[in-house]
């Protein structure tokens, strides 16, 4: 339960660092916070249809290079970097949602710096609590019901969410052209 608690921490780190560095250069190109681009479009739908058939079993890929060797650590990097990158996926949803605590954020900042800071740190403790309760929970659910890799219904339920999520990455893709 401590990995799977880890694991969903670094995961949530991973989500809001990308959500804060998509916000910093989406700011700095003077674009509208949600608005990645069409480069951002098509690095989402190409995410999307990797995991989606990596998922599938039909693209294999090496995680081992994040991490190389073997030690207790194992998963760890790999939660930080897929948390990142599902970040900037998220990033727009994301910033729906910060746009009225970002208007009070700024218009308390004049007045007073402390309760702004206090307000987006908030948020951000709210928007990764349940993402970390989500995964350590899960942890206690594989470890209550004994899953493994080889297990039938993990097996079906990762296929199914392989295909969703290619599928969805190929809407993104198809959205783009047309």
């Amino acid at each position: 339960m401590r990995k799977a608690f880890s694991l969903s921490l670094l995961f949530s780190i991973g989500i809001f660092f990308s959500i804060v560095l998509i916000g910093i250069i989406t700011s700095a190109m003077g674009r509208l916070i949600i608005d990645l681009g069409i480069i951002g479009d098509w690095l989402l739908a190409l995410v999307f249809i990797l995991m989606g058939l990596y998922l599938l079993d039909w693209l294999p890929l090496n995680w081992s290079l994040l991490s190389p060797g073997t030690n207790r650590t194992k998963g760890w990097k790999e939660a930080l970097i897929f948390g990142f990158i599902l970040g900037i996926g998220l990033g727009p949803c994301s910033f729906a949602f910060m746009a009225p605590v970002l208007v009070v954020v700024f218009n308390t900042a004049a007045e007073n710096i402390l309760t702004s800071a206090l307000l987006v740190l908030l948020f951000a403790l709210g928007h990764c609590l349940l993402i970390v309760l989500a995964g350590t929970l899960s942890g206690w659910v594989q470890t209550y019901l004994d899953w493994s890799d080889q297990s039938k219904t993990f097996i079906c339920i990762k296929k199914t969410m392989g295909f969703l999520i290619a599928i969805a990455g190929i809407y993104f893709a198809i959205d783009i052209v047309f």
